[in-house]
């Protein structure tokens, strides 16, 4: 709500009603907060006629204090997203963990010609692309860090909203209409309402990716050794390749910040206004990235083996 970002703007020092100890010496320390779980069930089989496949489910849950690695300490700190200040030590899901992960393979090979051998191969993976947190555009609290979790708003009277002006004008009823919509077209912003969003508790769409393998062998036995040229060519996100809208990746739309935090107004209130993308206030969190990130790839190999 507007009255808890109130208590939030002032800082640190009204986390909680208390004041982080910011002279201690202590920068970085470990702690015992945090652990996880991950999970790995798998089945195979392996049939004497050439055909093989396997199918195995990953499940990762994880948490930690601090879920930016940063290059020094300084970044590590401050980029930790958090409600009030980084000082806090409050676990949060992990930010390089991938949720659920599906693997599975497909595999035929047979021999003909007394020197040549065909296989072909399907590699399927199923993910979570990418967890993340929804943050502020700029410091909220003024607390030196641009880290800050935002609030969902229930309701337009949860926000203060500016005026969007300029070449590409946007009123405060466009905003609040676009924002609502965005936030009911997330799931978990939409079950958020009324609270402050999680460290790392957004995940990117599911992605289904689908790779094609093909070995061409020419082999023959030298003295007690097969010798063998290996032909290969790997198609990458071979689906992309039948239909140009199959195997596409989501991205999302405003780079985890939908809010652009634009000061205080004279009852000490913060007061934001929307992102605008491409000259639109965007009613959707994700969007079909059709970049290189999305489409086919293709490369040959080939190989010398003896033994």
């Amino acid at each position: 709500r507007a009255d808890s970002a109130r208590r939030i703007y002032n800082g640190f020092r009204e986390v909680n009603g208390q004041r982080p100890n910011i002279g201690s010496a202590v920068v970085l320390e470990n702690t015992n907060k945090g652990g996880g779980i991950i999970l790995t069930a798998e089945i195979k089989k392996v049939s004497p006629k050439g055909l093989s496949g396997s199918l195995a489910y990953t499940y990762t849950d994880v948490v930690d204090v601090a879920g930016n690695p940063g290059s020094v300490a300084a970044s590590f700190w401050s980029g930790n997203p958090a409600v009030g200040t980084q000082n806090q030590i409050l676990p949060g899901r992990a930010g390089t963990l991938v949720p659920h992960r599906i693997i599975g393979t497909l595999s035929y090979r047979v021999e003909y010609l007394k020197f040549m051998a065909t296989t072909v191969t399907l590699f399927y993976s199923g993910f979570n692309q990418d967890v993340f947190s929804w943050t502020y555009q700029n410091d909220m609290n003024g607390d030196g860090n641009a880290s800050d979790l935002i609030f969902i708003p229930r309701n337009q009277s949860d926000i203060n909203l500016l005026p969007i002006t300029g070449a590409t004008p946007f009123s405060v009823q466009q905003q609040w209409d676009a924002l609502n919509s965005f936030i009911t077209n997330n799931n978990y912003l939409d079950k958020r309402r009324g609270q402050y969003a999680e460290r790392n508790a957004s995940v990117l769409p599911w992605r289904h990716n689908l790779d094609l393998n093909i070995q061409q062998d020419f082999f023959k036995n030298i003295g007690k050794n097969r010798n063998t040229l290996r032909l290969t060519i790997d198609i990458l996100n071979f689906t992309n390749m039948l239909n140009r809208n199959w195997g596409l990746r989501d991205q999302r739309v405003l780079n985890n910040m939908p809010l652009v935090f634009a000061g205080a107004n004279a009852a000490g209130q913060p007061t934001y206004r929307m992102q605008v993308v491409n000259g639109q206030l965007p009613t959707q969190a994700f969007q079909t990235n059709r970049s290189v990130a999305s489409t086919w790839a293709m490369q040959i190999g080939l190989r010398y083996i003896f033994n």
